[in-house]
């Protein structure tokens, strides 16, 4: 006796543990563009005053446990190694949008590896993308996890940083100087005080083009991630059912 049978390999609908690797989640309307398509010729912008993304525990049961901002909640989990459990798609996840305690905490530990000093090339990473009511990211397990998305964070604001530009030199987050990612020119910028400190910002979200939820250029904000989208199709992960966002599955799914 034989048998045929149709089966299809998309794009992941599953994340395995270990496949996100930090506790953020971004809202799924922020990466597309004005016809609804996932797009990553621009730089974008996490903030807690845009909400367009903010924090997850990866908890899926009922309830989505502590989704507090503590150290139970979701501070274990920074540069940590990613999801603990696996990540189902379209079910929803633990999530707050609290930057503030944690986002100060991922700068020092995860993007400066404990130095003062911030780095010159972007920090890669796999995070989960949820769906927002409205395009608004809210708290409280309501987010439906659609898909993952592999992301270049080029800097990084916490509650430290100021938007007066007379005070940019006292905090630790200056307006970048020099930072190099992929697909992009090198970029340089030097300042002595602070018109040039404001100079020197406008230029870097110029030539990154970041721009903010209403496609204007990215302010300088506190508690904000700056990031770039990567459009490189990335390692099958999970099983088949997902939405395209650069992420394959590695099982395919039975259609016929």
């Amino acid at each position: 006796m034989t048998a045929e049978a149709v089966a299809f390999l998309g794009f992941a609908g599953s994340l395995p543990p270990g496949t996100v690797d930090e506790p953020i989640a971004i809202c799924e309307d922020y990466l597309k563009d004005g016809d609804g398509n996932y797009s990553c010729n621009m730089g974008r912008m996490i903030s807690e005053s845009e909400e367009t993304g903010g924090w997850t525990n990866f908890d899926q049961t009922e309830g989505c446990g502590n989704v507090g901002t503590s150290q139970n909640g979701i501070g274990g989990l920074l540069c940590s190694g990613g999801n603990p459990v696996e990540i189902i798609f379209g079910k929803e996840i633990g999530t707050n949008n609290g930057m503030t305690n944690l986002l100060s905490d991922f700068y020092d530990n995860c993007w400066t590896d404990g130095s003062n000093n911030p780095p010159t090339a972007p920090l890669n990473v796999t995070l989960p993308v949820v769906e927002c009511e409205d395009g608004t990211f809210d708290q409280s397990c309501v987010e439906k996890v659609v898909g993952a998305v592999n992301v270049d964070i080029i800097w990084i604001n916490t509650n430290n940083a100021s938007e007066n530009f007379g005070n940019v030199g006292k905090n630790k987050e200056n307006p970048p100087t020099y930072m190099v990612a992929p697909g992009h020119e090198p970029f340089s910028c030097s300042y002595t005080d602070a018109q040039t400190a404001e100079v020197c910002w406008n230029n870097f979200v110029n030539h990154f083009d970041i721009k903010d939820r209403d496609g204007n250029p990215a302010p300088y904000l506190t508690q904000s991630i700056y990031f770039l989208p990567n459009c490189e199709v990335h390692k099958p992960t999970g099983i088949t059912g997902g939405v395209n966002y650069g992420v394959l599955s590695e099982f395919p799914a039975l259609v016929d």
